[in-house]
């Protein structure tokens, strides 16, 4: 990086249309549709605050019966992650249906 000269500061006090013309025209040619998606992997509460439909309780409960049976739920370290696509397609399969183990 170079240091901060006379001729330095006053380029950055210039407008950004002065500096770089094409910015705005390379800004503009973007194309928006390629851009990756935004992250999928969510902690139990940020899950919950999206799907009004899972309570933190249930979600925790349906976690520690069926936590390494459930597709899209990951874990890092001791946090557990859920890919919300892949959980919510998962309950659609009824990979959910039943939570606790039958009684003997």
């Amino acid at each position: 990086m170079k240091p901060l000269t006379p001729g330095n500061i006053s380029n950055l006090t210039q407008s950004p249309q002065e500096t770089s013309p094409n910015i705005l025209e390379s800004v503009a040619d973007t194309d928006y549709t390629r851009l990756p998606p935004p992250p999928s992997l969510l902690t139990v509460s940020q899950f919950c605050k999206l799907e009004a439909a899972f309570t933190i309780g249930g979600m925790r409960h349906l976690l520690f019966t069926k936590g390494h049976d459930l597709p899209g739920v990951y874990r890092f370290g001791r946090k557990l992650l859920i890919d919300r696509a892949e959980f919510i397609e998962g309950v659609k399969q009824g990979h959910t249906a039943q939570i606790c183990k039958e009684a003997k």
